[in-house]
């Protein structure tokens, strides 16, 4: 249905946008809207949401953020398709600039329908009868589940807060059953009794589903709720609560038929997020290599000349994805003759040469960095490679740390673009580091790599303390 709304405004706007053009002289009447056009984009829709790793209706109905994302991943997608269009068809059939003049026409269409199709589905479908009537019940308790004070009232605060969102769609709680009068009191729903009375207060409600919150202590328990709601006609419906019991929060995955759970999701897993990455990686470093790289190379020339004549680059071992060792590529900022190139540089540091501290403040020797993109052995965004004997090092000492060769090592990331740069003095430093790409591991999206771009780009001009 989501997929359908949007291939209609899509078309729409199609034929409206093509008509705009004509009657500015834009172009011209000999420009027809060809068939391939709409072909292109439902392939692309289906193709994004085929191989769509996350929740669309989760998203759809999520927060501004989470509509931003997916529009932009849809927009992307329908470019590619058009492009694609564009490439196999013959010149004289297709107008260029139609089809990229239409595209932040497709972007605005598709933000229109994700933030207005919720509300409107919100206010005719999940209104009226169409409530479903819900009790809850909560079989072991807050307080059984061995959890202290503040984790008790997190807890309870999540559970508030997840109930009235439910609402939103059309969930009507009409009551709980538990053994805690007080718990009912805080989430503000009724209190019906205890779970023991399940039979007896369905038959006195009309409720038409029955949501159990945790995994109960015994299986005869689950067996015997889901005999009464079977025999009554209500749904039931048992919460996952395996993050409680695991202490970690994991994800379902079904791959060829057979289910299982992963503990870390990992978005870049899921080719189509890979692909596309890899395409803005080439498109992108393509053009700072042709356009930027070779410019700044005879400025760093210059420079080198006056302070430190000697190689232009400096090329060393790192570790990139999969522990795969590659060759990195930096403009040289240290004096040619180093006598240890492994050793992080420090504040004030003899080695590195006046010229060469300005290109390091200003991260332009990270440019040539560029090229590793090209190859593939970077990314213009992720982890920021290190040396082996540093991954070697710190893997020891941090539980999490091999985590980070999932993915392809980083021009920048999280932690620069907040100013964890330079030289890391402790176990600390490296700890919060890493952390940080945990989190860019976990919540990758197209729409948070531009903007750790942009936070990266603006320490160009206003370097943090930390770089020298």
């Amino acid at each position: 249905m989501l997929m359908t709304i949007h291939f209609l405004g899509l078309s729409v706007s199609l034929i409206a946008w093509y008509y705009i053009l004509v009657i500015f002289h834009f172009i011209n009447l000999k420009t027809e809207i060809h068939f391939s056009y709409f072909m292109a984009m439902i392939a692309s829709l289906m193709i994004y949401r085929g191989s769509s790793s996350h929740s669309v209706v989760n998203s759809f109905f999520g927060n501004s953020i989470d509509i931003l994302n997916i529009t932009s991943r849809q927009a992307i997608a329908v470019s590619l398709g058009l492009m694609i269009c564009l490439l196999v068809s013959k010149d004289e059939y297709v107008s260029r600039y139609f089809i990229f003049s239409y595209i932040p026409v497709a972007f605005l269409i598709l933000g229109m329908i994700n933030y207005s199709m919720p509300k409107l589905i919100r206010r005719f479908a999940f209104s009226g009868y169409n409530n479903e009537k819900t009790i809850i019940i909560f079989w072991n308790g807050i307080t059984q589940l061995g959890m202290n004070r503040r984790e008790r009232e997190m807890r309870i605060h999540k559970l508030g807060s997840w109930i009235r969102k439910q609402m939103n769609y059309g969930v009507d709680f009409i009551g709980m059953l538990a053994y805690e009068n007080r718990l009912c009191k805080k989430v503000g729903i009724p209190f019906l009794g205890e779970p023991e009375d399940l039979k007896s207060v369905l038959e006195q409600s009309e409720a038409s589903s029955l949501i159990m919150m945790q995994r109960p202590p015994q299986r005869e328990i689950l067996s015997y709720c889901l005999d009464v709601c079977e025999n009554m006609g209500v749904k039931f419906s048992v919460i996952d609560d395996f993050d409680e019991y695991y202490g970690k929060p994991f994800q379902h995955l079904r791959v060829d038929g057979v289910r299982m759970f992963i503990f870390r999701r990992e978005p870049l897993q899921n080719p189509f997020n890979r692909t596309l990455k890899r395409i803005i990686d080439i498109l992108f470093s393509f053009f700072v290599v042709v356009l930027v790289l070779p410019p700044v190379s005879l400025l760093v020339l210059i420079i080198h000349s006056i302070h430190s004549p000697g190689p232009l680059f400096f090329i060393q071992d790192r570790t990139g994805r999969g522990n795969k060792v590659f060759k990195i590529i930096k403009f040289r900022t240290m004096h040619p003759s180093n006598p240890d190139e492994t050793r992080q540089a420090s504040k004030n540091d003899s080695r590195v040469f006046s010229g060469g501290s300005f290109l390091r403040r200003t991260s332009l020797d990270e440019l040539p960095q560029f090229v590793n993109v090209l190859y593939g052995d970077m990314s213009i965004v992720g982890p920021r490679p290190h040396m082996p004997k540093h991954n070697e090092l710190w893997s020891k000492i941090i539980k999490s740390y091999p985590v980070r060769a999932h993915v392809c090592p980083g021009i920048t990331g999280i932690a620069q673009s907040r100013g964890l740069r330079g030289e890391a003095t402790s176990d600390l430093e490296i700890a919060q580091r890493v952390q940080c790409d945990m989190e860019y591991i976990a919540k990758w999206s197209l729409l948070l790599d531009v903007l750790i771009i942009i936070k990266t780009t603006k320490q160009i001009f206003f370097p943090v303390k930390t770089a020298y």
